[in-house]
């Protein structure tokens, strides 16, 4: 079986998304002149805002998402209501409750979205179970039944049934779920081709190599 690697190469920077693409038909990556390849962000949540706010907690508060592409995750996001207060953890977690990945926020704004970015990107594969969780203070928005159906922006998705979970020890993996409420937290991630350009999309370079027998 042929497997594909893709290595970035350090010190690529953006070029302009005006550029005429093809796709490689060879690995299924959009593909511009001079080797750049399409690199695409998504996030869950686009235009969603919390429709209340409560003030008990603290808490640890998260959501299950999958994506359809392999992917890197770079970022944790959550939405910040006005008057929360504190420092705030962003954690990624397997299905089972292995935490992945963590990164504490700096720089915050008094309200609206916030995100911080991994040390190290984390890959997650296709069709795979994730949580994504932001701890509360004193403060917390959310949408009641908010993830009953599922919320899609291109390969990610939110998963239906007991979704949109929290806990009262800040730091351990949520597992309660309310009415599938909306708590807001998000990730950013980053997918090689995304399935079409768009006004996320950048131009990375990439090394592209194979390796059989494997």
């Amino acid at each position: 079986m042929k497997k594909l690697y893709l290595i970035l190469l350090v010190g690529a920077l953006v070029a302009s998304c005006g550029k005429e693409n093809s796709l490689n038909s060879d690995y299924g990556v959009e593909k511009a002149p001079n080797n750049l390849y399409a690199l695409t962000l998504y996030n869950v949540f686009t235009t969603q805002t919390p429709t209340s706010t409560d003030t008990d907690g603290p808490y640890e508060m998260g959501m299950k998402f999958k994506s359809t592409s392999d992917g890197q995750i770079t970022k944790i996001r959550y939405y910040k209501y006005s008057g929360e207060t504190g420092t705030h953890t962003g954690r990624l977690w397997s299905s089972t409750g292995t935490q992945l990945a963590s990164v504490t926020f700096s720089g915050e704004t008094s309200s609206g979205w916030q995100s911080a970015t991994l040390g190290t990107p984390y890959s997650i594969s296709a069709n795979t179970t994730y949580v994504v969780s932001v701890n509360s203070v004193a403060r917390y928005g959310a949408t009641t039944n908010g993830l009953a159906s599922a919320i899609t922006n291109g390969p990610l998705s939110t998963i239906v049934g007991s979704n949109g979970v929290y806990g009262t020890t800040v730091g351990a993996f949520p597992t309660t779920s309310y009415q599938n409420s909306n708590y807001f937290r998000d990730i950013e991630l980053n997918v090689i081709g995304g399935g079409g350009v768009t006004s996320s999309t950048t131009w990375q370079n990439f090394t592209l190599t194979t390796q059989t027998g494997i």
